[in-house]
């Protein structure tokens, strides 16, 4: 699971839906703030923040072709070299050099790095 630090970008541009308001010129009676905001997040609901990276939406590159929101790869050694235990206990058996790189296709600079 990938754990998003921000919430997702809505319909209207914002990270947050607007507070419906009644009209003052004309009010209506029967206006209900809290079942209006209901029906706003119903037209345009939040995604979950803790979720897998293969179900953020993909960017469209053309009007066929579709791009994953992110690249992963793995950089540098990505032997497995069995552990020395000179160099003290470990839990692992091997261990290896490598660094997974999870870059963002939608937030140019966003990267994560895992060693």
């Amino acid at each position: 699971m990938w754990v998003h630090a921000n919430p997702n970008i809505l319909i209207n541009c914002q990270t947050l839906h607007a507070e419906p308001v009644d009209d003052e010129d004309n009010p209506d009676p029967d206006f209900d703030p809290e079942l209006a905001a209901k029906m706003i997040e119903a037209a345009d609901p939040y995604e979950p923040r803790l979720k897998s990276i293969n179900q953020d939406g993909k960017l469209n590159i053309s009007e066929k072709i579709k791009q994953p929101s992110w690249s992963v790869r793995l950089m540098g050694d990505t032997e497995e070299y069995k552990h020395d235990e000179t160099e003290g206990s470990q839990n692992t058996k091997t261990k290896s050099f490598g660094v997974a790189v999870v870059r963002s296709m939608v937030w140019p600079g966003a990267y994560s790095f895992y060693y």
